[in-house]
């Protein structure tokens, strides 16, 4: 197999200080996450995660040169760590470093790492993947619970949800169908479709089904390797989508919720 070409990007020093901050939070805050990202990236387990980010950690702090597939790994992480409060450090990243800190740098970051090759399609390649279709799965029903969202933040989900049918990569329900303990693609629209109406009609769901609609809407808002990322922003600006997200995160996320969706997907993958 032909070595991948290696090269730099010229961060600067708050650039690199916050994608080494974001890996940094795999070894604290956001290392109960592991086991939901794991089957993102095709590791074995949490030792061999935590190797892999720390060669991006050291590379990254160095200034070394990285494949195209690691810098949109290391971006990613970034990414996660920072935005979600279910699989990366969240609120307790911005206690860190404000929102409004972090926000223009990672834009400026995404641009750098993102754009110059498509590298979405990396990880698509090079990540476990569900097939198009399958029989039912069964589940007992599950209690509803409802969350009082106000009109912005219900708004800011519905978007979230939506660009999994727009801007977001094509090959992205693929990679995060496992990760939301879903067997298949068709199993992802179906979810989409159910959290878009339920939120809408400000109806109760699952907690599971939250867990699912607030990472889903996390990614789709900060990411721009797996998510809508920079386009996000030309439909609601950063600076209205970030405090909007965190009062999201503090109403709906909680560790329980972050169980079942730990346990779902690892339902998925010992199957």
């Amino acid at each position: 197999m032909t070595e991948p070409e290696l090269f730099t990007i010229d961060l600067d020093d708050d650039e690199r200080e916050l994608m080494v901050q974001g890996l940094s939070e795999y070894f604290k805050s956001a290392k109960s996450g592991i086991p939901l990202l794991v089957l993102l990236f095709r590791v074995s387990g949490a030792e061999e995660f935590q190797a892999l980010v720390w060669r991006l950690l050291e590379a990254v702090d160095n200034k070394e040169p990285l494949s195209p597939f690691d810098w949109s790994r290391a971006l990613l992480l970034t990414e996660i760590a920072w935005a979600s409060d279910l699989v990366g450090s969240g609120i307790e990243f911005a206690k860190i470093r404000s929102d409004e800190e972090v926000m223009p740098l990672l834009r400026s970051i995404q641009y750098q790492v993102v754009f110059p090759g498509g590298r979405s399609t990396l990880l698509h390649d090079n990540a476990n993947q569900v097939e198009e279709s399958s029989g039912p799965n069964p589940m007992t029903e599950p209690e509803l619970v409802a969350i009082d969202l106000t009109d912005e933040e219900r708004s800011l989900m519905l978007q979230g949800l939506n660009e999994y049918g727009g801007p977001v990569p094509r090959e992205v329900p693929s990679l995060l169908a496992p990760l939301l303990g879903l067997s298949t693609i068709d199993e992802f629209w179906t979810l989409q479709e159910r959290l878009i109406i339920g939120i809408g009609a400000k109806a109760p769901l699952s907690d599971l089904d939250w867990a699912r609609a607030v990472f889903l809407t996390e990614i789709s808002w900060a990411s721009d390797v797996i998510g809508s990322g920079i386009d996000f922003k030309t439909s609601v600006r950063d600076e209205n989508a970030a405090p909007l997200m965190r009062s999201i995160q503090r109403k709906v996320s909680t560790h329980e919720r972050f169980v079942l969706l730990r346990d779902n997907a690892r339902k998925i993958a010992s199957q």
